[in-house]
């Protein structure tokens, strides 16, 4: 006999396939550009959407040509934000992951110094990354 949990597990995934399914129907359908405008030369180099399906977050040199920076787009209203904040000279993001939960984003840049890579961490709908990997030799 199967516990009400395991039926509670295949409906939810049931759902989210089918929503998963009905977004990608629509996306097919109407093209959208959720980057925005890019600077001459600049693209997308990487991109994930939140688990929850609220937020895209993707790298981007998006202003400037040639540094990477982080963004996530809101996708119910298309509104973007810088995520990763201010980079130094020479700065760029490398990667980053979206918390399970999909509150935060987790990403790998050198932010403060050109030279060192770090760890960071913000929200996800808003700009306030904070340093997690502590002091680096």
């Amino acid at each position: 006999m199967m516990n009400i949990t395991f039926f509670r597990s295949i409906a939810q995934w049931i759902g989210a396939m089918a929503a998963t399914v009905g977004l990608c129907a629509g996306l097919s359908a109407q093209p959208l550009k959720i980057s925005g405008g890019l600077v001459t030369g600049g693209d997308v180099s990487n991109y994930s959407v939140s688990p929850d399906g609220q937020f895209a977050v993707f790298i981007a040199d998006k202003d400037t040509d040639g540094k990477n920076e982080l963004y996530g787009v809101r996708l119910s209203n298309g509104v973007i934000t810088n995520l990763s904040g201010g980079l130094v000279t020479g700065g760029n993001v490398l990667n980053f992951q979206i918390s399970p939960d999909s509150a935060r984003v987790g990403f790998v840049a050198n932010k403060d110094t050109a030279t060192v890579f770090e760890l960071y961490s913000t929200p996800i709908a808003s700009s306030a990354p904070i340093k997690i990997s502590g002091a680096l030799v």
